[in-house]
């Protein structure tokens, strides 16, 4: 089954809704022209309707058309309690396993799919569209997903044969699942069960027995780990800070600051390192702590950057006759620090490399940070 999705605006005014609910009918008649037999519509947006009205399009468009909904604030809020007043058609939910920010590092948030699955089952939805941009990064809430909808279809990136491959069912995810994967429930019974689940605790161990191999003590110290940087809400409430590509935002306070924040880097994680059965799982476990060292390279680039923007403005504020002087004595090592603090987050960026949408984060580091990182301040100094 294939679907056309009726995109919203993103404010979703109600002329934007009025207009989407006009096209619903010229795309069913396009579709039936091209003889799309498999072809179904859908509509989205970031809300399912115009100003909180999340009945508006199941009054004006036929019961075989699919409502879906992003979950607004890129994953902060809750569900819309809008879906369980939709009858007779398809309705999907669109959880965030990653938000837009953050990019430049792990996102954790399978407690918060947990929460998000549960109020959207709970609401009567038939599926399930997870939103990313990444695969490997996600894989705890990608497991969450398939636990808590349909266990029989793969949607996670921890079934991995011991020779790194993937099964034929987990190659579409490879391919083509930067940015969404779809999930029907099939067993009402079973899944009204899993959703009863309060603890977030159970998906975390079989992603770590899965993934790393491990069982007893080390299995449950490895769970108390990752649920300590697990996140149920927002950015503003999560254990870790968000690292987006913008150098001038959220720059860290200090660098004791910044140590005290990633401190959980070597005293939780690191003692892990090197302790698993054999190198495969080894190499599996070392990703994760080398994804929060990214996250937390990253952020020292900034202060970096931020230090540098400092001294330009002292050297501004010099007399003309000075400033080739400060340029050279405070400007030249204040760059070399930026330069320096952006190859260390690039070495961290490669070795955490594992899946398609890594390569657009790596081009994003490059033009985005680098340039108003480096090559502005060095055209500065010029």
């Amino acid at each position: 089954m294939k679907y056309l999705v009726l995109w919203a605006q993103i404010q979703g005014t109600q002329e934007d809704w009025d207009e989407l609910a006009q096209e619903l009918p010229v795309a069913q008649l396009a579709a039936s022209r091209e003889q799309w037999d498999s072809l179904q519509l859908a509509t989205g947006g970031w809300q399912l309707g115009p100003n909180g009205n999340s009945t508006y399009i199941d009054g004006v468009a036929s019961k075989n058309v699919t409502m879906t909904s992003l979950l607004g604030e890129e994953g902060a809020g809750d569900e819309d309690p809008g879906y369980a007043s939709i009858h007779g058609r398809g309705k999907w939910a669109i959880p965030w396993l990653e938000g837009d920010k953050g990019l430049l590092g792990p996102q954790l948030w399978l407690s918060r799919m947990v929460r998000h699955v549960q109020q959207a089952m709970a609401a009567g939805v038939t599926g399930l569209l997870a939103i990313h941009w990444r695969t490997h990064q996600v894989q705890p809430q990608l497991l969450a997903l398939e636990k808590l909808s349909s266990p029989a279809l793969c949607v996670s990136g921890e079934k991995f044969s011991r020779e790194g491959k993937m099964s034929p069912a987990c190659s579409l995810l490879e391919d083509v699942g930067i940015r969404s994967v779809t999930v029907s429930p099939q067993n009402v019974a079973q899944l009204a069960e899993v959703v009863a689940m309060e603890d977030p605790s159970i998906v975390w161990g079989e992603f770590i027995s899965g993934s790393f191999g491990v069982t007893g003590a080390m299995k449950y110290q490895l769970e108390q780990a990752f649920l300590g940087v697990d996140g149920n809400s927002s950015w503003a409430t999560a254990p870790i800070p968000y690292v987006d590509f913008n150098v001038g935002v959220g720059v860290p306070k200090s660098d004791a600051a910044l140590d005290e924040t990633y401190a959980f880097i070597e005293k939780v994680f690191a003692p892990f390192e090197g302790g698993f059965p054999d190198a495969f799982y080894n190499a599996r476990f070392q990703y994760w702590p080398d994804s929060f060292r990214l996250g937390k390279a990253a952020q020292r680039m900034k202060l970096r950057v931020a230090d540098f923007d400092a001294v330009w403005a002292k050297i501004e504020a010099a007399p003309a006759a000075q400033r080739p002087v400060l340029c050279h004595s405070l400007g030249v090592p204040a760059l070399e620090a930026v330069s320096r603090a952006y190859e260390n987050t690039t070495t961290f960026l490669y070795k955490t490399l594992a899946s398609t949408g890594d390569i657009g984060i790596a081009s994003d580091l490059q033009t985005n940070s680098a340039y108003h990182g480096i090559a502005v301040p060095a055209s500065m100094l010029a």
